[in-house]
């Protein structure tokens, strides 16, 4: 459905008027994008948020016809707009290091390609309450996962290591629930018996670090089953330094080193439950550790702004337009 906005409304926009550079914001845009940089001899830049040629995302639970009907229109809507027009672009942006090697790599790209964080303006806000909002004892820590919630981020693995935790916490997750993923992780988590410590909700984005600038630390472990996963760097980890809470996440290597050059957080492997869930436990009731890196994150919270970033994105047209 976003595809289809997006094509549709790209044309006209061009239409309308004509820009100086067309920055193309995922590959289903890149047609358009190249026709009127063509047609107006103009600079054309691709902005990936993803490694598209090995990015399979059907859900566990289709049906053949189900899988055929998707990996066809991702050819059509990604891979086959990248892989025709990626060669013609005079300019390539992606989040992060890896994954602008990759696309070097695999694509031959000759082009100079930069790197953005995809982070949060800072904003002066006033903090809002989680535990106003769900009713909690605010003596307790809250772990707060932001993001979707479905088959591919790990939750399960989340569940067996916060199921081991010796001292008291709420698991309080900011998303949307595939409906099918819903089913199956409150049937886990009842079955480890701390059902009665999950609480989720949807805010609008522009809420969202208010609220969450009152949990005790943001969590991410994704499965890295796709190149994308492996490199990957998602926005919530900007949202959570921008609220000023420390990291538990697993070793991805983009994630690790930008944990571990400023010291943000814990690394975990969470393939050993038992150990996961004793540093987790130990980075909680450590107060002296849990503050160094609450420090750590306020000395860094300009670079971790999009203030920074857009300093680089303007420098890259400026390099272009000249």
């Amino acid at each position: 459905h976003t595809i289809r906005k997006r094509q549709l409304y790209c044309p006209i926009f061009c239409l309308k008027k004509r820009y100086d550079i067309y920055h193309c914001h995922d590959a289903s845009t890149l047609p358009f994008g190249f026709l009127f940089a063509k047609l107006y001899k103009k600079k054309l830049i691709y902005d990936a948020h993803e490694f598209f040629p090995d990015l399979f995302l059907e859900r566990p639970d289709f049906k053949i016809l189900q899988k055929i009907k998707f990996r066809i229109s991702k050819f059509l809507n990604r891979n086959l707009p990248e892989k025709c027009f990626i060669k013609r672009i005079n300019g390539m942006i992606t989040v992060n290091r890896s994954l602008a090697r990759l696309y070097k790599k695999y694509y031959k790209i000759g082009k100079e390609i930069i790197y953005l964080w995809n982070v949060p303006y800072i904003n002066n806000f006033e903090k809002k309450d989680l535990y106003t909002f769900f009713g909690l004892n605010s003596n307790i820590p809250i772990i707060l996962y932001e993001g979707s919630l479905n088959f591919y981020v790990n939750l399960e693995t989340v569940l067996m290591i916060l199921s081991k935790l010796k001292n008291p916490f709420y698991f309080v997750l900011l998303g949307e629930f595939d409906k099918q993923f819903e089913k199956e992780f409150f049937s886990l988590a009842e079955s480890l018996k701390i059902k009665n410590k999950i609480y989720y909700t949807l805010f609008p984005y522009k809420e969202l670090i208010p609220y969450i600038s009152t949990a005790t630390v943001g969590l991410f472990f994704a499965k890295p089953i796709f190149l994308s996963f492996k490199y990957s760097l998602p926005n919530k980890i900007f949202d959570y330094l921008v609220a000023g809470l420390p990291i538990i996440a697993s070793d991805l290597p983009e994630i690790s080193k930008l944990i571990k050059k400023y010291n943000l957080g814990i690394i975990i492997d969470p393939s050993d439950v038992e150990k996961s869930a004793f540093e987790i436990d130990y980075l909680l009731t450590d107060k002296r550790r849990y503050n160094i890196f609450k420090n750590n994150i306020l000395a860094h919270k300009r670079l971790f702004s999009w203030e920074i970033q857009e300093k680089k994105l303007l420098n890259f047209y400026n390099k272009l337009s000249n």
